[in-house]
């Protein structure tokens, strides 16, 4: 009964408010509904209040300390209701509460309070995937101004409160905006679609790209579908060979992966993959990279204006990240070549939380070769390589990431006859391993702790036995790095962002470890050499910008112990850029480098292993000194750019061999003393200078870009031509580059890239002579030269100049699209043209009379069809 009667009771004061609310209801809205005419010539505000209250009825109630009554008004209106009269006389800040027949006027709580400042902060990643974008333009009209994520896809923008418009572009996908009214710190993570059109590539009309882009000079980020379109040699898409079609950046011989920037050599390049330095990146003897690129989500190469975060080479840094893997499907990649297969599968462990990627990859050339090897003879010749990435979101502040990367090369001959057995060979391999965790400390700071593995190993082995005499050698050489280092991003505001963090590195080098084993005790050697050192370094940099100018100016500080050595050095580096018109960019760079351990290589072949050695108190650590200065101009509309950019680079305590040094004779072991690194190399400068300029396309169907360089370099010792400077190694004049990417259609892509390069600086004998060696006894000896007993009498060094070089590639691809399935046939033909390029030159005598003649030897004279077929799902 209780019960009932309490709902009786609710019920009647419900009834009660609802008869009260139909019986007032019609006052108010006559308030609300009544029209007026009003005319207020100029008067103070006070007087047009009094003037309101005759016409209307309406009493006003405020305090003349809130509202200012001596402001001048005026206002002319007809058949105006009460508060459209009220919103047009009253001044800002000021608002108002009809009561009955009473309008109270009172200062209005704003909503934006213009002297508060808040943080946007979040994540922009791929819808549907959800990898994140690394270098997302994010921009913001009311500060004509902005920032780009980070490697993370991590960005932080500090602005006053205020209703807010962000605009979120990258190239490639389609740009988004979004409003939001800005009253406290918010969370703000952005998904962007990639384009629909699959031939589009999205070109921005804003100015956001120019606002928000880097002032360092010699950066260039290629994108990975570039690396896709290209024609590749072998069919495997190859990252290395589409940055050796870049301004600056020299290729060695016919079909090699290596590169050489602005006169430096390949043991002056920083590759990273994944925060991890690999220090041997090609397989088959140096004709392809060991990058998957279907792995690949970013690559940038630095080769100018280094910024601070970047250390440890004087020539320039390649840096590339791996996928994360797909956090939302599962899918997959299959490709067959003719010399090698691939398979990638990628997938969610727990949806949009985790997520994996693996690619593997070998070649089958062996099985190629072996029916037509005789039963006595084999050569193997094979390569694989395996990658590995996982991810978690630990919380919205904490993700963790694994990345691996193994790989490894096989090059083998053989040969057995009675009695008797030959074999000779080389194994090489690459293992890095990255755990990273990325924590967001608070909205403005992003900190990333990395530990890093890196080993690099070659081993060559030469064994034969006849009858019972034989012998047995093995020798290896590598390099381990463990390190740790951590990267702090401090989103300061949306002018100024400040970078600072530390690295250690543990190296671990082994030049060479020495076996020889023979019936003949004398010969038996076994030499182990090691060394231990410690590199670290400490930087800060800051980019800051404010209307047409963005610096970036940092420090690093960098050391490095080996033994009872120590050094310590200061590397300042500044890079500037001014922004005389909304299209065009001018940038001043200046860096220094240090680096602290060397690369001593056998052969430009890349046949023989390279060894990795540190500084000493006999080898010191090299520097370079850079300055740049670049123009850009862009024309937005048409999705084209062109940089132009000088520079002069000096190069201090670089590493070079003594007259006739050579490490070919290791495995001899007549030879350990004069195969010591520490005997054959010197210390010398060099100095490079020249003009690079790239004109780049983006656009639905015709993509691309042309590049030239003329660069002059050159290296000066002092046991080498007399102290005089020399031509360096990787001299080149002039290098031409056109990439060109036509889009016919969704089914059908054709690519073209051709290459012109003038001949590189070689030293040959310009004679030789038989020498008659003889012990203290006076038998005959052999000489332990490669040469023999005939012995060359050499020119100038790098006087002469090989042919120049020039080569054509053309790929096609075929696709088709069946549901999820998407098939591509891909025919790829190198040297279209069969231009017969030299690999080395060799001097051919006639001993009947004194003809000598220079013959060039070309690896691939005729053009080379590659077929390859993929499916991906």
């Amino acid at each position: 009964m209780k019960l009932v009667s309490d709902l009786v009771r609710k019920s009647h004061r419900i009834a009660k408010a609802l008869l009260c609310l139909f019986l007032f209801l019609p006052l108010f809205a006559f308030g609300q509904s009544e029209r007026f005419d009003i005319d207020i010539p100029e008067q103070d505000l006070k007087s047009a209040l009094l003037k309101v209250s005759e016409v209307t009825g309406y009493s006003f109630s405020y305090s003349e300390s809130v509202v200012p009554v001596s402001n001048r008004v005026k206002l002319s209106v007809k058949q105006a209701t009460l508060k459209e009269i009220l919103e047009k006389l009253l001044p800002s800040g000021i608002d108002f509460l009809l009561k009955e027949k009473e309008v109270i006027l009172y200062k209005q709580r704003p909503l934006f309070d213009p002297n508060k400042r808040f943080t946007i902060s979040g994540y922009v990643t791929e819808e549907g995937s959800n990898e994140a974008l690394m270098g997302v333009h994010i921009y913001v009209k009311s500060i004509d101004g902005g920032t780009v994520s980070n490697a993370y896809g991590y960005y932080s923008l500090t602005l006053a409160s205020d209703s807010q418009e962000i605009h979120f572009s990258y190239v490639g996908y389609q740009s988004r905006s979004l409003k939001l009214a800005l009253v406290k710190d918010t969370l703000l993570s952005v998904e962007l679609n990639e384009s629909l059109n699959l031939n589009e590539v999205v070109i921005s009309e804003h100015r956001e790209e120019h606002i928000t882009e880097s002032a360092q000079s010699g950066r260039i980020e290629l994108n990975p579908q570039d690396v896709k379109s290209i024609p590749a040699l072998m069919g495997e898409k190859d990252v290395v060979k589409v940055v050796q079609q870049l301004p600056g950046v020299q290729s060695g011989s016919e079909g090699q992966s290596g590169f050489f920037v602005r006169g430096g050599n390949s043991g002056q390049n920083l590759i990273i993959l994944d925060d991890a330095p690999v220090y041997y990146a090609f397989h088959a003897l140096g004709f392809l990279s060991i990058f998957n690129g279907d792995a690949i989500r970013s690559i940038e190469l630095n080769k100018g204006s280094f910024p601070a975060r970047y250390g440890g080479r004087v020539a320039s840094v390649l840096d590339i990240n791996m996928k994360e893997g797909h956090r939302e499907n599962f899918h997959g990649e299959l490709g067959l070549g003719i010399m090698t297969s691939r398979v990638l599968l990628e997938g969610p462990i727990v949806k949009k939380k985790s997520s994996f990627i693996f690619s593997a990859r070998r070649s089958y050339i062996d099985l190629l070769i072996r029916p037509f090897m005789s039963s006595n003879q084999s050569l193997d010749l094979q390569f694989h390589d395996l990658t590995g990435k996982i991810n978690f979101d630990i919380s919205e502040k904490d993700k963790l990431y694994l990345s691996i990367y193994s790989g490894r090369d096989k090059f083998g001959t053989g040969f057995t006859g009675e009695n008797f057995n030959e074999k000779a060979g080389m194994l090489s391999g690459n293992t890095t391993a990255t755990l990273r965790w990325n924590h967001v400390v608070n909205p403005k700071l992003f900190v990333n702790t990395a530990f890093i593995f890196s080993n690099f190993n070659t081993n060559f082995y030469d064994e034969m036995q006849v009858d019972d005499v034989g012998y047995k050698s093995d020798l290896n050489s590598g390099i381990r790095d463990i390190s740790l280092k951590s990267d702090f991003d401090l989103f300061l505001n949306s002018r100024n962002r400040i970078r600072f963090g530390s690295q250690q590195i543990y190296h671990y080098f082994r030049p060479r470890v020495l076996n020889f084993e023979s019936e003949l005790s004398e010969y038996n050697r076994s030499i182990l050499e090691t060394f231990h050192s410690w590199e670290g370094a400490l930087y800060v940099e800051d980019e800051w910008s404010k209307n047409k100018w963005k610096l970036n100016g940092g420090l690093r500080i960098s050391y490095f112990v080996t033994g009872d050595n120590a050094y310590l050095y200061p590397e300042p580096r500044l890079s500037a850029l001014y922004r005389p018109r909304e299209s065009i960019n001018l940038k001043l760079g200046y860096a220094r480098m240090n680096q602290y351990i060397h690369q001593l290589s056998n052969t430009g072949l890349a046949i023989f292993s390279d060894l990795w050695v540190p500084s000493s108190d006999i080898i010191r650590p090299e520097y370079s000194d850079q300055v740049s200065f670049a123009v850009e101009k862009f024309w937005n509309s048409k999705g084209l750019s062109l940089q132009t950019e000088w520079y002069y680079k000096h190069s201090g305590r670089i590493v070079g061999y003594k007259e006739g040094a050579n490490f070919i004779d290791a495995l001899n072991p007549t030879q350990v003393q004069k195969t010591r690194w520490e005997e054959n190399v010197q210390s010398g400068q060099g100095k490079s200078y020249g003009m690079e300029v790239m004109l780049k396309k983006s656009g639905q169907k015709y993509s691309g870009w042309v590049s030239y360089t003329w660069s002059k370099s050159l290296q000066q010792f002092s046991s080498i031509n007399q102290g005089n400077w020399i031509f360096s190694p990787y001299d080149r004049r002039h290098n031409l580059s056109f990439v060109q990417v036509y889009k016919a259609s969704k089914k059908f892509h054709i690519s073209a890239t051709w290459t012109y390069q003038t001949g590189r600086a070689v030293t040959l004998p310009k004679a030789e002579y038989f020498a008659m060696l003889h012990d203290p006894s006076g038998n005959y000896l052999q000489s332990p030269s490669s040469y023999g007993n005939f012995l060359p009498e050499f020119s100038t060094v790098n006087s002469f100049r090989m042919k120049d070089f020039h080569r054509l590639d053309i790929s096609f691809q075929f696709i088709k699209k069946y549901k999820r399935i998407e098939r591509l046939l891909e025919l790829n033909i190198y040297n279209v043209y069969a231009n017969k390029n030299p690999m080395f030159y060799a001097i051919e005598s006639d001993f009947t009379s004194s003809d000598r003649t220079v013959r060039s030897f070309s690896l691939f004279p005729l053009p080379i069809p590659m077929f390859s077929y993929s499916l991906k799902f």
